[in-house]
């Protein structure tokens, strides 16, 4: 299913067949852990597929496993690299002084 979102070129979301515009703003809603999972990690290997720079911020269960994750979803592609691959910790995004503030985000 295509979210037509601007007249920009075409990409594939990398989970449940959709496709939108370049210069979307996303945000995935989901019930479960295992659904997170498929549009999170869906999207990061669709990333990897079309070998795009990769910018991920899982929570902290999941950072030692993110790229195995994505790598996972698409066993075709090299695995990825620390150029191609920026796995980032919440903490130094949403709470740098050891505290989360709605006014530093």
């Amino acid at each position: 299913m295509h979210l037509r979102t601007s007249d920009l070129a075409v990409m594939s979301l990398g989970f449940g067949g959709y496709t939108c515009n370049w210069g979307t703003h996303l945000c995935g809603l989901y019930e479960s852990k295992a659904e997170r999972d498929a549009i999170m990690f869906g999207f990061l290997a669709q990333g990897l597929r079309e070998r795009e720079l990769l910018v991920c911020c899982p929570d902290e269960r999941n950072y030692d496993h993110a790229i195995d994750k994505v790598h996972a979803l698409c066993p075709d592609s090299a695995r990825p690299d620390p150029d191609s691959f920026r796995l980032l910790h919440s903490r130094d995004l949403y709470h740098p002084q050891g505290f989360f503030s709605p006014v530093t985000c």
